[in-house]
């Protein structure tokens, strides 16, 4: 009997349990009577390589006029790259890595949109630059320490600016715990809790994660305490 295929119903289906293809369809004959069929075949598949939106900086603390280089780490080989800067200079680029300058202060979003022929993906890091502004005293506060000052905190009060620096002037290798302490001795934040090599290091963290009200900055070295500095937070 001669058969004719009518394929408009035929489907593909991948069971990720069981790794095979159906196919299922129907024809007629010729004395106008339809008939299905369907049949399995084996096999194992790959699962489709869609993107996946990646990406790091080398700073995501800078000051007006300063830069940060982004690079891609995205996977499955992406073929194009969009990224978006708020607030930067480029503001969009389709360049894989990328130097990025920020003139304004305050938080900025980067974003990156990845493709390849499979498909794409989008990344958005929510307020993830944060830009100070020049007009700060950080170069007065870097140089007091250098004169064997011990520790700096810097706004303090913390008032206008939302990131606090503590910087530590280290005379030689220690361990070195770092903590911010509230009015009834409890840790609220803990800072740093390593060892410290020799020179001048900046701790940051954002006061927003603070009630206000006063703390001190309580630095130990080698179990013992060796200066205890109190912040206000406003």
């Amino acid at each position: 009997t001669e058969r004719w295929g009518d394929y408009s119903d035929m489907q593909r289906r991948h069971n990720a349990a069981t790794p095979s293809v159906w196919m299922s369809g129907c024809f007629g004959t010729n004395s106008n009577e339809w008939n299905t069929w369907i049949a399995e075949i084996g096999g194992d598949f790959e699962p489709v390589p869609f993107p996946e939106a990646l990406f790091e900086s080398d700073t995501n603390l800078i000051y007006q006029g300063e830069s940060v280089f982004f690079s891609d780490s995205s996977i499955n080989q992406p073929s194009s790259w969009n990224w978006t800067f708020e607030g930067g200079s480029p503001q969009t680029s389709s360049s894989q890595n990328n130097l990025v300058t920020y003139q304004d202060t305050g938080w900025f979003d980067v974003t990156l949109a990845v493709s390849n022929q499979f498909g794409s993906d989008t990344l958005t890091k929510d307020a993830y630059i944060y830009v100070l502004s020049t007009d700060t005293a950080e170069p007065a506060a870097v140089s007091e320490i250098e004169k064997n000052m011990e520790m700096k905190v810097y706004p303090n009060p913390a008032v206008e600016y939302d990131l606090v620096n503590i910087y530590i002037d280290n005379e030689d290798w220690a361990q070195v715990d770092i903590n911010i302490i509230d009015i009834q001795g409890r840790v609220v934040k803990a800072m740093y809790s390593d060892q410290m090599k020799p020179g001048v290091h900046r701790l940051t963290f954002n006061k927003l994660a603070l009630s206000s009200g006063q703390y001190v900055v309580q630095v130990r070295r080698n179990g013992q305490i060796t200066k205890n500095e109190k912040i206000i937070v406003l």
